[in-house]
């Protein structure tokens, strides 16, 4: 009886067992439902099924693990989209918990950001910095921490401070008509962005505006030499290849014609030479020697006959129209020299009532352009003198209504000069809420001289003056954002490009003084930061550096000599916390240097000591070059390119035979020694950054610096530095060695390098 019961509870155990491994195991918990089913064949040895089952836990967990550490592969690969396609293929049970949040994270977060990043660099390379600046926020708003997007935001809202600069710089010399220095000012940043829409068409708008001023004054080469210079920086633009074609046309017409007049008066025919000259000033009217020639070749001509030919006339004329013609004929011209000296109301006060016979077509045409010409007059006059806007807007249009569908040059004048007036007032009811302080009415009073200028945005004084509003309200709004903050930090952040707009605005300086601004203190801290990124290597010199530009006051992200000096500090302070320094070739002293995608492309980060195992004192050795490269991959590093480690290894000088200089005694580095010695033993092997024993101890795999990702290792590897067998001169950074990758020596190393933050591999 015992031994049944005995012979039922294990069955019931062993039912219980099984039950819980198969619903284990249907919900994809292998390792405890393997558990489970391992209690159960101790239970049971001769259950095959449970063998079976278990056979089959035991291989799916075999691929789970080598799933789980291939997508960890790519992961550490930075192959993040790849690791996603893995996972989404792979069965639910294959799936590990903790792996899924990661990959999730990768999909809702670093991926989105990684690819605005990819936009961000892009745009930033095109020029287009106002549109890296959005994606490099973007990235930000979807990974807080992502540092390649801070450094690709740091570098962009840097480059847009600088063009900015320009432009403002080149738009002032735009207004002050310096049209040669503006274009002279923003021709560097189409250095940096050919094709900068802003400064395109700045540049190409100061080129008309010079054209224009020389076709005016008759100088159709000037003119032509300005169009040619503004198709060459924007050959997509129609209409200046239009007039270019055109000014290209009447200079050659106008050369040719100046020739055949300069053949004609030397042949001694002066009728032929006359009709040269006046087709001339058909062409180009502002032509002064034409005019001159044309002047002094009638005047030999007709000196002798033109009083007898106007007795004859007047005679004529008497004699056909009497005394009605004659009366008519002197009041038409009375008027007509009224006209001519803008005595426009006299002028029509001359033809008013009056009926005409003779002149019955000329006398309404008279009337009609001495009204516009007076009511354009008016309006010129009421303006000067302060009066009535609206009036003076009035009479424009009514000038405007005046002329003929054959005066749209005239016409296109008119109303610049009301866009102009009508801005101007906008701008000045601006500038009156700015002395008010009235920061919202500031604003509106911009806003609407920058639409009303903008209409006529083709003409180049409207152009300027829309870009004086817009400066004016980016100005206003923010003063106004400033009234609006509620901390310190955040104000200086708007007070302080206020500032740079309008650097003598009495009520930006109060507000400044006033929240403590201290523009020494902050000098001094940048000062300080300079002193402490210019010592040699420390690791907590660019920690301390990044503290003391960020603490200062004024928010060091407004100022570019700060936003230089904190994204080297940055990338030092990177480079340090990784136990690396930074190779590159900047002077924190110099002032002019810059510190952006550029540069940081050409500095990396290298170790300071030879590749040391934990808990370990001397360098490895004994590891092949597949060995060295693995160790340096699963650190996030890579082993450095063969060029990498040669600059590296000289440092900022250049030429350097050694680390250390140009001369060796003997004793600076371990050299022809028995053996290598724990890395930084020797205080004189080091180079200008920090980087120790580059020169002797063991010798240092590098790879080939042209080697693409995924490629086999390569049959022969470059070593540098020679070792501690070598003498100085077979251990320089010059020396250029090859051993077999697959070799293990004792007098063989290796040192990592890694690549800055926010780059794409090298």
């Amino acid at each position: 009886m015992t031994r049944k019961r005995l012979e039922d509870e294990l069955q019931n155990e062993i039912g219980l067992r099984r039950q819980a491994g198969e619903g284990l195991l249907e919900r994809g918990m292998l390792v405890e439902a393997g558990r489970e089913f391992r209690l159960l064949l101790e239970l049971d040895p001769k259950a095959e099924s449970i063998r079976v089952k278990l056979k089959t836990i035991d291989e799916k967990l075999a691929h789970k693990r080598t799933l789980v550490n291939d997508i960890r592969t790519l992961i550490a690969g930075l192959k993040f989209e790849e690791a996603i396609a893995m996972w989404d293929k792979a069965p639910p049970d294959l799936r590990e918990e903790a792996l899924g949040k990661q990959v999730e994270h990768l999909r809702s977060v670093t991926v989105p950001s990684l690819k605005l990043c990819d936009q961000g660099d892009l745009y930033n390379e095109q020029g287009r910095v106002e549109e890296a600046v959005s994606a490099f926020q973007d990235a930000l708003r979807i990974d807080e921490n992502c540092e390649r997007a801070r450094h690709g935001l740091s570098d962009a809202e840097q480059k847009l401070h600088r063009i900015d600069t320009m432009l403002k710089e080149g738009y002032e010399l735009a207004l002050r008509q310096e049209y040669k220095e503006a274009i002279d000012t923003l021709r560097p940043i189409l250095t940096m962005y050919p094709n900068h829409p802003r400064a395109v068409k700045s540049i190409v708008d100061a080129c008309q505006a010079i054209a224009q001023d020389r076709r005016q004054n008759g100088d159709l080469k000037s003119a032509l030499k300005a169009y040619a210079q503004a198709h060459e920086v924007d050959p997509q633009n129609r209409s200046i290849a239009k007039l270019y074609d055109e000014m290209t046309d009447l200079h050659d017409k106008e050369a040719a014609l100046l020739d055949r007049a300069a053949q004609a008066t030397a042949r001694g025919n002066p009728g032929e030479a006359i009709s040269y000259w006046q087709d001339i000033l058909r062409i180009n009217p502002a032509n002064t020697e034409a005019a001159k020639a044309l002047m002094q070749l009638k005047s030999q001509r007709g000196r002798r006959s033109v009083k007898l030919v106007v007795v004859l006339v007047v005679l004529a004329a008497l004699a056909w129209v009497g005394y009605q013609g004659v009366s008519e004929f002197l009041i038409y011209h009375e008027a007509t020299s009224q006209r001519e000296a803008r005595n426009y109301d006299k002028a029509l006060e001359l033809l008013e009532g009056r009926v005409f016979y003779f002149y019955k077509e000329e006398v309404p045409e008279l009337q009609r352009i001495c009204k516009r010409d007076a009511y354009e007059q008016k309006a010129d006059t009421l303006y000067e003198a302060g009066g009535d806007v609206k009036a003076v807007l009035e009479y424009y249009d009514m000038a405007i209504r005046a002329c003929t569908p054959e005066e749209e040059t005239l016409k296109a004048q008119y109303e610049l000069k009301k866009v102009l007036v009508e801005a101007g007032h906008q701008m000045a009811e601006g500038e009156k809420s700015i002395t008010a302080e009235a920061w919202e009415e500031a604003v509106k009073a911009f806003s609407l001289a920058y639409n009303i200028a903008d209409k006529l945005r083709k003409v180049p004084e409207a152009q300027k003056l829309a870009e004086k509003a817009n400066y004016s309200k980016l100005f206003g709004n923010y003063c106004l954002a400033a009234t609006k903050a509620e901390t310190q930090e955040e104000a200086l952040k708007h007070l302080l490009p206020a500032q740079d707009l309008r650097p003598d605005n009495e009520w930006v300086k109060k507000q400044l003084e006033k929240r403590g601004y201290d523009p020494n203190k902050f000098k001094n801290a940048l000062g300080e930061a300079v002193s402490l990124l210019d010592k040699p290597y420390d690791p907590e010199n660019a920690k301390k550096a990044v503290e003391l530009i960020k603490k200062a006051q004024g928010s060091g992200l407004n100022n570019e000599r700060a936003i230089t000096l904190l994204n080297f500090a940055l990338d030092a302070e990177f480079c340090a916390e990784n136990g690396m320094v930074l190779v590159n070739h900047y002077d924190p002293k110099n002032e002019a240097m810059k510190w952006t995608n550029r540069e940081r492309r050409l500095a990396f980060c290298v170790d300071r000591f030879e590749y040391v195992e934990k808990d370990a004192k001397l360098p490895k050795v004994n590891v092949s070059w597949v060995e060295a490269r693995q160790i340096c991959l699963d650190a996030g590093k890579d082993l450095c390119s063969f060029a990498h480690w040669q600059e590296a290894c000289k440092a900022k000088s250049l030429g350097a035979i050694y680390p250390f200089g140009e001369e060796a005694k003997g004793d600076e580095c371990n050299w022809q020694s028995e053996g290598p010695e724990a890395p930084g033993s020797r205080p004189k092997c080091v180079n200008t950054i920090g980087a120790y024993d580059m020169s002797g101890n063991v010798a240092e795999w590098t790879r080939p610096n042209d080697m693409p990702d995924g490629e086999k290792a390569p049959a022969q590897a470059n070593i540098g530095g020679g070792h501690f067998k070598s003498g100085p001169k077979d251990a320089t950074c010059w020396s250029d060695v090859t051993a077999s990758a697959a070799g293990k020596k004792p007098e063989i190393g290796f040192r990592c390098c890694k690549i800055l933050p926010g780059l794409p591999k090298q």
